[in-house]
Parts: structure tokens; C-alpha cells; sequence
């Protein structure tokens, strides 16, 4: 019996080696997890942070296109950019025109179907009011 007692004891003092050596591994993996972290945030602040210029610039370049293409702000453009802006502008005009043709073109085919719609439907109604005056007329002879 004193035999089992000392592997039991023996058991458990080797548990807790493991388990203190467990916690102490933890222990210094947590803080090297915490030493790093200062480093990846620092990394993604730096990319955000260019990130953003780069997008304001962007959108101050896209602004001044904007402008120049509204017609505003041409002083500082040379014969080359007012010429690319022109034909730029043309063809989206060509576009847009192109596309209201279409538009034009879709609405009378609608007129067209309603039309075609109301000249049956008027049909329809004369050969009702000319079948009620034969009835009529019919009615008035008896």
C-alpha cells in the first residue's frame, strides 16, 4: 500500500511540474505576443496612414479633372490638354447622344404598341355600339 501511496505522490508532483511548466511557457508566450503587438499596430498605421495619402491625392487629382473638364481652372493647361479634354469631351457627347437616340427610339415603339393597343380597342367598341344600333333598330321595326 506505501508503494501505491509513493507513485501517487510521485504522479502528482510530476503533474505539477508539467502543469508549472506549462503556465511559465504561457507566461513568456504571452508577453513575447504583447512585445510584438506594438510592432504589427505600428506597421498597420504606417499603411493606413500612406494608404490615406494616397487616396487624397487621388481625389485632388480627380477633383482638378473635374474642374478643367467643367471648364474651370484652364488657365494653367497647355494646348496638348485642352486638345485631349476636347476629345474627350466629344466623345462623351457622342456617347450621350447615342444613348438618348436609343432612349428616343424605345419610347416610340411604345407609342407605337399603344397606338395599336387603342385602334383594336376602338374597333372593339364600334362593333359594340354598331351591334346595340342593329338591336335598336331591330326593336324599333317590332
Amino acid at each position: 500500500m506505501e508503494g501505491k501511496k509513493e507513485v501517487d505522490y510521485v504522479s502528482v508532483v510530476v503533474e505539477k511540474c508539467s502543469m508549472q511548466e506549462i503556465i511559465e511557457r504561457y507566461g513568456r508566450h504571452t508577453k513575447d505576443v504583447q512585445g510584438e503587438k506594438p510592432a504589427v499596430e505600428q506597421n498597420n498605421m504606417q499603411d493606413l496612414k500612406h494608404e490615406t495619402a494616397s487616396l487624397m491625392k487621388k481625389i485632388e487629382l480627380l477633383e482638378t479633372s473635374k474642374r478643367k473638364l467643367l471648364g474651370q481652372s484652364l488657365g494653367s493647361c497647355s494646348l496638348e490638354e485642352l486638345q485631349q479634354m476636347e476629345h474627350q469631351l466629344e466623345r462623351s457627347v457622342n456617347i450621350i447622344r447615342a444613348r438618348k437616340m436609343q432612349v428616343f427610339r424605345e419610347q416610340i415603339e411604345r407609342l407605337k404598341d399603344n397606338v395599336k393597343y387603342l385602334a383594336s380597342e376602338n374597333v372593339m367598341l364600334l362593333e359594340k355600339c354598331g351591334g346595340l344600333e342593329k338591336q335598336q333598330t331591330s326593336a324599333a321595326e317590332n
